[in-house]
Formats: structure tokens, C-alpha cells, sequence
């Protein structure tokens, strides 16, 4: 479902949150909107972006060529 998809980069790469995420892909209703994406991912969008989302807190601390002040 590309809707679900487009919901998914959503998730990991915007600061939108899942109420503002449904709307932007066609849901009138984030509890409908969460329903089907745990359909399909078997798991909440909100589980999905918690398991999924990158930390860039952890990528930038292991980086040795930055210096920290």
C-alpha cells in the first residue's frame, strides 16, 4: 500500500507527528490511520518509528573525527 509506505519514510525522517502523518497521506482519522498500519506492520506507527528512526545521537558520538566542547 503505497500510503503506508509514504506513512513509513514519514515516520523516520520528518518531525511530523502520527495525527499530522495520517492527514498528509489521505486518513481523516489517526486511529484509522493506526489501525491499518498495524495491519500491515504488524505494529503501531509509533512502535515503528521507536524501533526504526535513526539516532543521530548515537551515530555522532561514535564519530571520532568530531571534537566535543
Amino acid at each position: 500500500m503505497l500510503r503506508i509506505s509514504k506513512a513509513k519514510e514519514l515516520l523516520l525522517f520528518s518531525d511530523m507527528n502520527i495525527t499530522q502523518i495520517a492527514g498528509s497521506v489521505g486518513f481523516n482519522n489517526a486511529r484509522y490511520f493506526s489501525k491499518v498500519f498495524k495491519q500491515k506492520e504488524l505494529m503501531t506507527p509509533a512502535e515503528y518509528a521507536k524501533k526504526y528512526k535513526p539516532n543521530l545521537y548515537f551515530y555522532l558520538k561514535d564519530r571520532k573525527d568530531i571534537v566535543y566542547r
